[in-house]
């Protein structure tokens, strides 16, 4: 392996087209990788759901049968604040705190 002094997230944005699309338009064939953990519609539902009722993200994994974690705290901030799933959350009549 190379050592270049370069990040691995600035190579990922290199790949993606993000940084420099001059530099991925000229290699077509690299593959592109997808974010593979896109969780299932009824699970958005059941948050969202939650959410509703004034929960907590802590109380949502509760309820869920979730473990609580930082991360899923961000996760279900983004799905209140309509940043992700907002197609789902809309829905919902969800106080949307910033």
């Amino acid at each position: 392996m190379l050592d270049l002094p370069i990040s691995t997230t600035e190579i990922n944005s290199i790949r993606s087209g993000r940084s420099w699309p001059n530099i991925r338009s000229q290699y077509p064939d690299i593959e592109v990788r997808e974010k593979s953990s896109k969780l299932p519609d009824e699970i958005i539902h059941a948050i969202c759901v939650e959410l509703e009722k004034g929960s907590t993200a802590r109380e949502v994994a509760m309820a869920l049968g979730i473990e609580y974690s930082k991360k899923f705290k961000t996760f279900v901030s983004h799905i209140r604040t309509g940043r992700i799933y907002r197609y789902i959350s809309q829905l919902y009549n969800i106080e949307r705190k910033q």
